[in-house]
């Protein structure tokens, strides 16, 4: 049975690990390098671009709150049999629950989200037939 990676924010909200692109970093690497550091997860296998997502928020760091907006990218990976997730207490990551794939749309606290998983299911089904 396929399961997908769910990561639990302070906020409560389920969602997918993502992250900031460094210089030079192509969409891929960046999201291989943020994984790797919101799960600990290694050897990851690309499967494909599932799409991206636009949103707003208001960013509050210092000063008044400004709007800010994001595209986020996001892309299907496979990760090793043994793959062990190892949180590493920062970036606002709480928990983490590895969801079989028919639960997926019931456990995504984003409903902007459910094209992206969408396409994830079908990829993943895509890929298990060609392996």
């Amino acid at each position: 049975m396929k399961e997908i990676l769910f990561l639990k924010r302070e906020d409560g909200r389920w969602t997918f690990p993502k992250g900031k692109q460094h210089l030079g970093e192509s969409f891929v690497v960046a999201a291989i390098r943020e994984i790797g550091e919101e799960t600990g997860i290694k050897g990851l296998r690309y499967v494909g671009p599932l799409g991206s997502t636009d949103f707003r928020y208001m960013e509050r760091y210092q000063g008044p709150a400004k709007p800010v907006a994001k595209t986020v990218h996001f892309f299907l990976f496979e990760a090793p049999k043994d793959a062990l997730v190892k949180l590493p207490g920062t970036e606002g990551i709480v928990d983490y629950a590895w969801v079989r794939a028919y639960r997926a749309f019931a456990t995504l606290s984003y409903r902007n989200m459910d094209r992206i998983v969408a396409k994830a299911l079908r990829l993943m089904v895509e890929d298990e037939n060609r392996s």
